[in-house]
């Protein structure tokens, strides 16, 4: 069974905040917990990098739309990053310490903020060889367009039937009505009824 990267990503940073919590690493390395941002930072302008990269050169025969988790994902960024900013230029008037790293902390807010700007749907569809695929979170599916017999978009949830009288659910939508058309469109353009 191979990892993607996302999950290896996310093990590899569990890994490092056990190993962080139950070691103490300012014995080892003074100040440590000041220069943290150093390694954070570079991996938030990545992912803006990747996703600016993704929006330039969108394909065609893909659609990202917005899940339930959307609303959280996407206030999160600008939470974070305003309270980082607030805290950074209360120490930077109240702390003795040294006044780059603090600046280099509201640089870090701005760009939390600047991240949940860009930020993309969840949820994705995608027609590839005769087949549409599925992505929301866990939930994976992939369905030969020959055997779709019918699919109903609604808010929540997209309906597909196959002519063998089985059901998928691609449930956990935040659709509005103008996404609900896109969707539907992508369906029109890419499966023969």
């Amino acid at each position: 069974m191979s990892l993607d990267r996302k999950a290896l990503f996310t093990i590899l940073v569990i890994g490092s905040v056990i190993v962080l919590l139950l070691l103490d690493i300012q014995k080892y390395i003074p100040g440590f917990y000041n220069y943290l941002p150093f390694v954070w930072v570079p991996s938030v302008i990545f992912d803006i990098y990747q996703t600016k990269k993704y929006l330039k050169n969108k394909p065609e025969s893909e659609i990202r739309v917005r899940d339930k988790n959307n609303s959280y994902t996407d206030i999160l960024p600008f939470i974070f990053g305003s309270l980082i900013i607030l805290f950074s230029i209360m120490g930077f008037f109240l702390l003795e310490s040294d006044k780059g790293i603090i600046v280099f902390y509201i640089i870090s807010g701005l760009v939390l903020i600047f991240q949940g700007i860009v930020s993309l749907p969840n949820a994705v569809i995608k027609y590839e060889n005769e087949i549409l695929k599925f992505v929301n979170g866990n939930q994976k599916e992939n369905i030969e367009t020959i055997l779709i017999k019918e699919i109903e978009v609604s808010e929540d949830q997209i309906n597909v039937k196959t002519v063998d009288d089985k059901k998928f659910v691609f449930q956990h939508l935040e659709l509005n009505q103008s996404e609900i058309k896109m969707v539907n469109d992508f369906f029109k353009k890419y499966i023969v009824k």
